[in-house]
């Protein structure tokens, strides 16, 4: 890696690193992720992904990655990109979330969204009322399932057999457009066709302890398909129990500004 970081918290284990966005990466660093993420994930077709998705780093506004303090190496990465459009909800598209498989089952994954969560919040686009992200595993929207024991919070697209909510359907259909221009997709499902690219990446689907989630994933992606999931923050309420999940706390305006810092800690 050539490029300095710009942030960093330090973890059992491992440090959390923010580096520069996509259009101010050295080829060097954006080399050293791709390279870092073949070694941490060898099962994945990494290599051909990067290929045959030239701007996935280069777009970014955020490019977060782990790295094991006793080994130097990659151990997870997740990169976002916001998307701000005229007369339309702005929402923040998760383009990278990799972690390598002996890290699953750990804090790792709240660790690096916390600090990913509190980079955006703290720019210059503000919190992400709305995340979305395509995917072709289910644990991905069963982790993301668990934002909805928060009252205020959505989460598209409802696996229960009953109609999508028409709001969040609508709103499926405006990212799906612009993240996916072209391809075909349907709101009834939240599948978006020969999304994948390369079409091999998973060799097989990756299994889920929820059932409900591996079925429907199950019953409706071919591999080159990809689910578009889609979370949506109605409230203030909902907002501040979503930072609170992972450690994260926003202070009262006149103490922030009296303390000179900003309106925003981490626990």
């Amino acid at each position: 890696m050539t490029d300095k970081v710009q942030d960093s918290r330090q973890f059992q284990g491992y440090s959390v690193l923010q580096l520069p966005p996509g259009p101010e990466l050295s080829q060097e660093t954006s080399a050293w992720i791709v390279q870092g993420l073949e070694r941490a994930m060898p099962s994945l077709n990494i290599r051909d992904y990067f290929r045959a998705k030239g701007s996935t780093l280069s777009d970014c506004d955020f490019v977060i990655v782990a790295v094991e303090r006793d080994s130097g190496q990659i151990i997870a990465a997740l990169t976002s990109r916001w998307h701000q459009g005229e007369g339309q909800r702005s929402f923040l598209h998760l383009k990278i979330l990799m972690i390598t498989p002996r890290y699953q089952k750990t804090r790792l994954i709240n660790d690096i969204w916390g600090f990913h969560l509190a980079r955006v919040h703290l720019s210059r686009f503000g919190f992400p009322h709305v995340i979305a992200l395509r995917t072709y595993n289910p644990v991905v929207f069963g982790a993301m399932r668990i934002f909805t024991r928060i009252d205020g919070i959505r989460l598209y697209p409802g696996i229960d057999g009953q109609p999508q909510d028409p709001a969040m359907a609508a709103l499926a259909e405006q990212i799906a457009d612009a993240i996916s221009p072209g391809l075909a997709f349907s709101a009834a499902t939240g599948v978006i066709r020969q999304a994948g690219v390369p079409p091999d990446f998973y060799p097989a689907m990756p299994s889920s302890r929820k059932s409900d989630v591996y079925q429907y994933f199950a019953r409706h992606l071919a591999p080159s398909d990809r689910m578009l999931c889609v979370l949506s923050v109605d409230t203030e309420a909902a907002k501040q129990k979503a930072l609170a999940l992972f450690g994260l706390r926003q202070q009262p305006a006149g103490a922030a500004a009296a303390a000179g810092s900003p309106a925003w800690a981490e626990n």
